[in-house]
């Protein structure tokens, strides 16, 4: 890649410009679902390869993307159990999170407000913006279609173009979503665009592995 700054500067620039977070959820943590969500979670282990560099982390509380038109509600759900993870090497970008809801029912509502069509330009939007002399523009958002790895399984590809020093690439995110009875995940994976095919090749048996862990 050409880039004079790593993709993981591009996800610095990306987490500025995001959209508007709306109201999260209700979080009411308990220890047994805290460690099944630190264990869902994409862990060093499933990565293979070398040069991969991140952690596992807690998360206070889950926040959900919103953007005008498009902000689902989660004031009503309630969380006991959140955790994120995030990894990187010079190439790859892969981020990933897991939140245990209350009830099934709860998942399943969340997954029925939030798989909508209004998702796709979101997620352009938040692919859109400038920080620290990087430029990233999305080119095209879109649904894609995914193995049916979990009980309700979603995914998107953003293309977009990141400019810095005068260079300009493209790079490709992946977004997946996964939910089973009271867990869901979601995975992101971001990646020059030469580099899809071994992404895509990758974020299959990730995300299969992730599907494994959730629990009912």
């Amino acid at each position: 890649m050409a880039l004079a700054k790593p993709l993981v500067a591009v996800l610095a620039a990306l987490a500025i410009v995001s959209a508007a977070l709306a109201a999260g959820p209700i979080v009411r943590k308990n220890a047994a679902d805290e460690a099944l969500a630190r264990s869902t979670v994409v862990q060093r282990a499933d990565l293979g390869g070398t040069g991969w560099k991140g952690k596992v982390t807690a998360v206070a509380k889950p926040e959900p993307l919103s953007c005008p038109g498009f902000s689902p509600k989660q004031s009503d759900l309630v969380v006991t159990g959140a955790a994120a993870s995030e990894w990187q090497n010079q190439a790859t970008n892969i981020s990933s999170e897991a939140d245990i809801l209350q009830t099934a029912g709860m998942v399943r509502l969340d997954w029925s407000r939030t798989i909508r069509p209004p998702l796709v330009k979101c997620l352009a939007k938040a692919f859109t913006g400038s920080s620290g002399g990087t430029t990233v523009t999305a080119v095209s958002a879109q649904k894609i279609a995914f193995p049916q790895v979990a009980p309700l399984t979603a995914a998107y590809r953003v293309v977009a173009e990141v400019s810095d020093s005068g260079q300009t690439v493209r790079v490709v995110s992946d977004v997946i979503l996964l939910g089973k009875g009271r867990s869901e995940a979601t995975l992101t994976f971001l990646g020059p665009e030469a580099g899809k095919a071994a992404m895509v090749a990758a974020e299959r048996r990730i995300a299969r592995i992730v599907a494994s862990r959730l629990r009912s």
